[in-house]
């Protein structure tokens, strides 16, 4: 069996920055153990394989693989996932525009936007600081997650949304029309620089909803046998 695979640095606009992450766009028949397989082979903190749902309600299934075990969650791999699917043209999104997908996931049915434009138990943690390298960034993180074979994570998409809360919550972080802007940066120290953006959807004073984004760009694309 031979699966296509693409390899992506996200939330970065140049090669070699942020965080890499390896994509299996059309992953229909593969096992879990496949795919544990083809993600250990790749070797990056996070593989993502896209098949279709089982959910009616949702558009496809995304389920994203460390080197060592499946997990509930990735922001990094997921906007690497959907950077190559657009370029692919994929699911609808090969046209310029908004578009609006429901994601099957093993963290539950997600609402995910992508932007085409023209051009339970402890398994990591994450360091913050408000000493920056950007001075237009909010924030700087690292993550390690060394039990799940990541010793230390270049970009963390999900670590950044807790992040952007907890400063808000702080007083750190103000918002404007109910809705909290930030930038978060992360990887400076590894040489692979990211940058984050944050959006933290407000009703009164609670948090409705908590948005990650940032771009992406193909490094490396090829077939691996099975």
């Amino acid at each position: 069996m031979r699966v296509a695979v693409q390899q992506l640095d996200a939330f970065t606009d140049r090669s070699f920055a942020g965080n890499p992450a390896a994509v299996v766009s059309q992953a229909d028949g593969l096992t879990a153990e496949q795919m544990q397989a083809v993600a250990r082979e790749m070797n990056l903190s996070e593989t993502v394989f896209v098949q279709q749902a089982t959910d009616p309600e949702a558009d496809l299934q995304i389920r994203w693989f460390t080197p060592t075990t499946e997990v509930d969650l990735c922001g990094h791999a997921t906007i690497a996932c959907f950077h190559a699917l657009a370029r692919g043209g994929l699911h609808g999104l090969g046209d310029p525009g908004d578009h609006q997908l429901q994601v099957q996931t093993r963290s539950g049915t997600l609402p995910v936007r992508v932007e085409h434009g023209n051009d339970g138990s402890v398994w990591g943690f994450a360091p913050m600081t408000l000493d920056t390298v950007d001075p237009d960034s909010a924030m700087h993180i690292r993550f390690f997650a060394p039990s799940e074979g990541v010793p230390e994570d270049p970009v963390t998409g999900s670590a950044h949304g807790p992040m952007g809360v907890y400063l808000w919550r702080q007083g750190i972080l103000q918002a404007e029309d109910g809705v909290v802007r930030c930038v978060g940066e992360q990887g400076d120290g590894m040489g692979r620089a990211g940058r984050v953006s944050v959006r933290i959807r407000l009703d009164g004073e609670e948090v409705e909803r908590v948005e990650i984004g940032g771009k992406a760009v193909l490094v490396l694309e090829g077939n691996l046998e099975l």
